[in-house]
């Protein structure tokens, strides 16, 4: 081609800003996900959700799990340590959930810490949605709470997002040295 533009093809061969991201085009595509790494990630992003949560909830809003314990409106004893079983598998769901997703798009949006980042606002904005915002428009005692937790799930959803990227590796791990060929006598 002489540069004049032939319509009906575009971008042959050549990057711009319509092309797929140069990672996609190393990495062979829509790869096979690692499910390894996947795992790995979520365990990771699932600490870093155990941390903040407790930091949160333990730390900053004890005052208010105190006052809602003593007025019945929270539970307390035994009934809490149930609650908190269910609390931890959920948060593993979660945090397998936005590894496995890094994952499936990492083709697509190219890997790193700004794709980790989108996915976990996403992630964080869907959550949000399902469960705080209807606590923060139609419970006005939890209103505080529910705000204070959600900003609080932001950032920790933000690093569990960046953690888990960095975790998961799709193509990238180096491959062990071949062993030199045997001669035959």
């Amino acid at each position: 081609m002489t540069g004049k533009a032939v319509k009906g093809v575009r971008n042959q061969g050549r990057e711009g800003p319509r092309s797929r991201p140069a990672t996609a085009v190393k990495e062979g595509g829509m790869g096979k996900i690692r499910g390894g790494r996947v795992v790995l990630g979520g365990l990771v992003a699932w600490v870093v959700l155990l941390l903040e949560q407790g930091i949160v909830q333990s730390g900053i809003l004890k005052d208010v799990w105190a006052a809602w314990e003593k007025s019945g409106i929270a539970l307390g004893g035994r009934e809490m340590e149930k609650a908190g079983g269910a609390l931890l598998i959920t948060n593993l769901f979660g945090a397998m959930i936005l590894s496995w997703l890094y994952a499936a798009v990492r083709p697509r949006l190219g890997g790193g810490l700004r794709t980790a980042l989108l996915l976990g606002l996403v992630v964080w904005a869907f959550m949000f949605f399902m469960s705080y915002a209807p606590a923060i428009v139609l419970m006005p005692p939890v209103r505080a709470w529910a705000v204070v937790t959600a900003l609080g799930d932001l950032f920790g959803y933000l690093v569990a997002a960046s953690l888990a990227g960095w975790v998961y590796r799709e193509g990238t791990d180096k491959a062990a040295p071949a062993a030199p060929a045997r001669r035959k006598r």
